[in-house]
């Protein structure tokens, strides 16, 4: 009942965006998985086996293949990051007990989108937590405080039904806020997704295209030209000069 009341309410259009962003994603998974399929029934494998061991074509052929190849799986590796990513709760941007974890973390991508993320918080407070707490810090702490007074009350008592109220309010807060959390970290990994996929997309054409150029080699096409004349000479009846 209670996520039904966030799903309709002011929250629920981050809900509804985030898996906007995961459809998106699914989607893109499946067309990259067909478009893999695609370019190995395209590439005419077979034409690397006329070349020569000895051949820097070879190695040029079976080298941009295998480029074309991961360019498709990096692609759908990336499309699945967005679907697959661990789901940001409070506690992953720490507390007031445990200390600020982001900024003990060693700076990478993740972290710099967390720190700004809980920026993003701090700055939007009083339209997601404020009825609840002053910060995002204090917001974890009641919820951790209204939790064990919960469980030391007695079942049934009128303290309990108290602290139980408060813990629910807090937990509302928190949802929201969580939701809030994870609709702009998948906005991001979308974002990031959009210029690695433009990259490999890249890649992939240029090393398609070095792929037929090795395989169609000059000398191969010329071969092929001899051939066909032979057969066709063959072919043509005898004495019809």
């Amino acid at each position: 009942m209670t996520e039904s009341a966030t799903d309709s309410g002011k929250q629920g259009g981050y809900a509804s965006q985030l898996e906007t962003l995961r459809s998106v994603a699914k989607w893109l998974v499946a067309a990259f998985g067909a478009v893999g399929a695609l370019l190995v029934a395209g590439l005419s494998l077979s034409g690397i086996g006329g070349l020569s061991p000895s051949s820097w074509r070879l190695y040029v052929a079976g080298g941009s293949a295998a480029l074309a190849l991961a360019a498709v799986g990096f692609m759908i590796r990336e499309a699945s990051v967005v679907l697959t990513h661990e789901w940001l709760t409070l506690a992953s941007f720490g507390d007031e007990q445990t200390g600020p974890t982001l900024g003990s973390q060693k700076p990478n991508w993740r972290s710099t989108q967390l720190r700004e993320i809980d920026d993003r918080l701090t700055v939007s407070c009083h339209e997601l937590f404020g009825y609840a707490a002053e910060s995002r810090p204090a917001l974890q702490r009641r919820l951790r405080l209204a939790d064990q007074r919960l469980r030391q009350a007695r079942p049934g008592s009128r303290r309990a039904a108290r602290w139980g109220r408060e813990a629910e309010v807090l937990r509302q807060a928190a949802r929201d806020t969580v939701q809030y959390a994870n609709y702009y970290y998948t906005l991001k990994l979308f974002q990031r997704m959009r210029i690695r996929l433009a990259w490999a997309a890249l890649v992939a054409v240029v090393s398609v295209g070095v792929f037929a150029y090795a395989v169609n080699s000059p000398h191969s096409a010329s071969k092929a030209k001899a051939m066909s004349a032979i057969m066709l000479n063959e072919a043509s009846p005898k004495g019809s000069s």
